[in-house]
């Protein structure tokens, strides 16, 4: 499977069933497969040349699913987590400061 890379302008919009869907897709199709988001920095290179990877992992059925990774502008991982249909699971994830040290695991993101 490929990834599929999109830039952090094309937010993740959310269905009336809670499914994911790229804002620029007008027809909602609902995502599925592996994502790469990254930072918009220059909008003349192309997507994931020489630009920052923001976060990746994979949705199934429009829902989050499996291992999930963000990263800070810095490049340094800003949290880690593990997703099963759409859910974080509870203790299995961190989150970083932009310095790399632990964060507390109270400012949780939904994807």
């Amino acid at each position: 499977m490929t990834i599929q890379k999109v830039n952090e302008s094309n937010a993740i919009l959310w269905n009336e069933d809670d499914r994911g869907y790229l804002s620029s897709d007008e027809s909602k199709t609902i995502l599925n497969g592996h994502f790469e988001f990254y930072y918009d920095q220059d909008p003349s290179k192309n997507i994931g040349e020489f630009e920052l990877l923001k976060s990746k992992g994979s949705f199934i059925n429009g829902r989050a699913e499996g291992f999930w990774q963000h990263f800070h502008k810095n490049k340094i991982m800003s949290g880690r987590r593990f997703f099963k249909n759409g859910v974080g699971i509870e203790g299995y994830g961190a989150f970083y400061k932009q310095d790399g040290t632990l964060d507390t695991y109270d400012n949780q993101w939904k994807i």
